[in-house]
């Protein structure tokens, strides 16, 4: 199989809690990176020192220091950092894109196994593995669709991150670059080896004033990237055995109905909006008719390109 090569860019705002658990899962990688940019996003705390002592012992780390805005802004501000990082790495010559956010541990085989995967399926656009988030010292399985991918962790084939037109700079990023993809006819896959295990340091979402404003923050997501409102009503019923229980999910769906009473806008283009709810229902139809996620790549087929009008 070929051999790849990828970069990785890393957003951090005061995670001195968390980031020397990524540095050492990154440093321990079995393939490692070209380059590691880890941008501060203007901490207040000792992230940059502990990011500095990393550049300082491995030449393929990077250290980019952005000016503190005051606040922590999960979103867009997040999304402008890690674009800092793009830019950096643009005349690299790499073949994958990987964001890793700062409070993560995984295992030393897990870009390893993720390269072969994108070597061995060439139309492999956007991947990575499952997420588990650490709640009160339990371990804790994020749900998502086989064909989602978290933003946390996610991994994008050059030539598919390009054709989409990178991320999105508003909530709702990391749902919207699947959807995007598989309209070009990519495929996009959560992986669920054991080894490919993702451990989020803590509540996915919890990161600005609590995983509630995370909910919320994820409802909003929906509204503005479009989703069908029958589908966030499903995705929330789909995440209520997840903490906070029950809550969590009233609290997404109270975010959507928030945008909408307030009257945001739609910030995606018609056509993305019209294949994410056709694919959405067709994928809520399967669902009622008991029909089992298709887990394998090899018997995996996307929807109908409406990007290139083929099947890939």
């Amino acid at each position: 199989m070929q051999t790849l090569k990828y970069v990785v860019v890393t957003a951090a705002r005061n995670e001195a809690g968390y980031l020397e658990n990524t540095i050492a899962s990154m440093t321990a990688q079995t393939r490692q990176p070209m380059r590691w940019v880890i941008v501060d996003d203007g901490s207040t705390d000792a992230t940059p020192d502990i990011a500095a002592r990393a550049a300082a012992e491995h030449s393929w780390i990077k250290v980019i220091r952005r000016a503190d805005r005051g606040f922590r802004k999960v979103g867009g501000g997040n999304v402008d950092a890690m674009y800092e990082g793009f830019a950096d790495v643009a005349e690299l010559d790499y073949d994958l894109l990987s964001v890793v956010d700062a409070d993560l541990k995984f295992d030393p085989h897990y870009f390893e196994l993720l390269l072969d995967k994108f070597a061995y399926h060439p139309r492999l656009g956007i991947a990575g593995g499952r997420v588990h988030d650490l709640v009160n010292g339990e371990l804790i399985r994020m749900s998502s669709l086989p064909e989602m991918t978290f933003g946390v962790v996610k991994c994008w084939r050059r030539a598919c991150f390009e054709q989409i037109g990178g991320i999105a700079r508003h909530p709702g990023w990391d749902g919207l670059d699947c959807y995007k993809a598989m309209m070009h006819g990519w495929q996009t896959r959560t992986f669920e080896d054991e080894a490919m295990l993702i451990q989020h340091l803590r509540p996915t979402g919890s990161s600005q004033k609590g995983v509630f404003t995370g909910r919320v923050r994820r409802g909003r997501g929906h509204y503005v990237m479009g989703a069908h409102p029958i589908w966030t009503l499903a995705s929330a019923l789909y995440h209520v055995q997840e903490p906070p229980f029950v809550l969590g999910s009233l609290f997404v769906i109270y975010g959507y109905l928030k945008a909408w009473m307030q009257g945001e806008s739609c910030l995606v283009d018609a056509p993305v909006q019209r294949f994410m709810r056709e694919w959405q229902m067709r994928r809520l139809r399967d669902f009622w008719k008991n029909k089992p996620a298709t887990l394998s790549l090899e018997n995996y087929a996307p929807p109908h390109s409406q990007a290139t009008g083929r099947q890939p």
